[in-house]
């Protein structure tokens, strides 16, 4: 078929693979044009986002072994490939409470399922003399799960020592969260 300009604007008769190479730019390509599966990115692409918060105020005492799970600090996902990886987000301000002259200390543990996979001993802790009781606390951790089933991440906090209490105190809307993004790290 021979290629024709026609009167309207539009040009006919090329086939694909017709153009030669290099003519095409990216100035010429529509916005929003290229979807992510024509996408030649390789790597680093966030395919889901959750988010789960803790719900009102939550109090450990007496949390030995695995913890006590944070109320609202759990979320589930389900990797779209084996190879993709779970970025783990966990953003929280605990307070310990009391009264000078007893120290204390707790744990932040992160678990996969049943499985524990991250662990901070020192999330929060208070000397003898009461300072120190409560500090912004950021974590992240990439997870490996090499598989596509569901896994439910969950937030626990465990007693390493002391007779106080840990609070995350209810600050309003996503206080204390939890994020999980799938990353494709191909």
């Amino acid at each position: 078929m021979a290629i024709q300009i026609n009167g309207n604007g539009t040009i006919t008769g090329i086939s694909v693979g017709g153009l030669p190479d290099g003519i095409v730019d990216t100035d010429m390509i529509a916005a929003n044009a290229v979807t992510p599966a024509k996408s030649t990115i390789q790597g680093g692409k966030i395919i889901q986002f959750k988010q789960a918060a803790a719900s009102g105020q939550h109090s450990s005492a007496n949390a030995g072994g695995d913890g006590q799970d944070v109320a609202g600090m759990s979320q589930s996902i389900t990797l779209t490939s084996s190879s993709n990886k779970v970025l783990v987000m966990i953003s929280c301000n605990p307070y310990i409470g009391g009264s000078g002259g007893t120290g204390g200390r707790y744990a932040l543990k992160l678990f996969r399922d049943t499985t524990m996979i991250y662990e901070d001993t020192y999330l929060n802790f208070r000397e003898n003399d009461g300072t120190c009781k409560a500090t912004r606390s950021s974590h992240v951790y990439l997870d490996n799960p090499a598989d596509t089933s569901s896994h439910t991440y969950k937030v626990a906090l465990k007693k390493e020592s002391g007779s106080n209490t840990v609070y995350l105190m209810d600050e309003g809307a996503n206080a204390h969260t939890i994020t999980l993004m799938e990353v494709d790290v191909s």
